[in-house]
């Protein structure tokens, strides 16, 4: 994401593709509202969909399959080009369990494949056909992370439009009620402190946060023989090498 963006040449041989990388450095600014407004900014003018020349009020790259930003025929990436973890927008680390598959071309109700198509304004107006290449569409969704957090912001503040009303807002603490975990759970922590007891030596537990619940609900367990099987090896050789008597 942070490597130099490699131009679309319309006078490109037929039969090749160019992957755009976009140059993108967060801003550093030490005020977190300052630097998520400059953040917010920069992106838009990244993000901004192509105008077609003469008439700016069409896009230059509009048709299904197309990055609206660079033309590249997003058909032709290949099949994993979109199976990137999201990156946390505070920390910029990876979000476990999370993609731009599973946010953008996933119904979250259907859970069934679903096209993204870009728009005008980037996050308003009318929708394009065409859509953003992988690492645009990854910094499209840091954006709307960011505009998200600062509407939740201004829902906090008492502007003018409230105060003529005599509206104010208050801060009502929410709670998330967590559900009893299943008993069956009972019945698998030892399983789960025998894999943390060897973990790193064969043994991987990997959890998974409920985005909307913070409860990690969803958790696996990678056992690798291969890794035991060289642990073991090298305690073997170990103790070949150690004298008897412990000398």
């Amino acid at each position: 994401m942070l490597s130099t963006m490699q131009a679309v040449s319309d006078s490109a041989p037929s039969g090749h593709l160019f992957l755009p990388k976009i140059k993108f450095t967060p801003d550093k600014d030490p005020d977190p509202h300052k630097r998520r407004r400059k953040n917010i900014k920069k992106l838009k003018k990244i993000l901004r969909p192509k105008r077609a020349f003469p008439l700016y009020f069409l896009p230059a790259f509009g048709a299904p399959g197309q990055c609206c930003v660079t033309g590249i025929n997003l058909r032709e990436l290949p099949g994993d080009a979109y199976d990137k973890l999201l990156l946390d927008p505070e920390t910029f680390q990876p979000l476990e369990g999370r993609t731009l598959i599973t946010e953008f071309f996933t119904d979250a109700i259907t859970n069934q494949p679903t096209t993204f198509c870009a728009k005008w304004n980037i996050t308003g107006g009318w929708s394009l056909d065409s859509s953003y290449s992988p690492d645009l569409l990854q910094l499209y969704w840091l954006l709307t992370q960011w505009i998200s957090a600062e509407e939740k912001e201004k829902q906090g503040t008492n502007g003018k439009f409230l105060k003529k009303r005599n509206i104010s807002m208050n801060i009502i603490p929410v709670r998330v009620s967590r559900q009893k975990k299943p008993r069956m759970v009972e019945d698998f922590e030892p399983l789960f402190e025998l894999a943390a007891k060897y973990e790193g030596k064969g043994s991987h537990i990997q959890q998974y946060a409920n985005p909307t619940t913070g409860e990690i609900d969803l958790a696996t367990i990678t056992l690798d023989l291969r890794v035991m099987r060289m642990q073991e090896s090298e305690a073997l050789s170990q103790d070949a090498l150690t004298p008897e008597g412990g000398e």
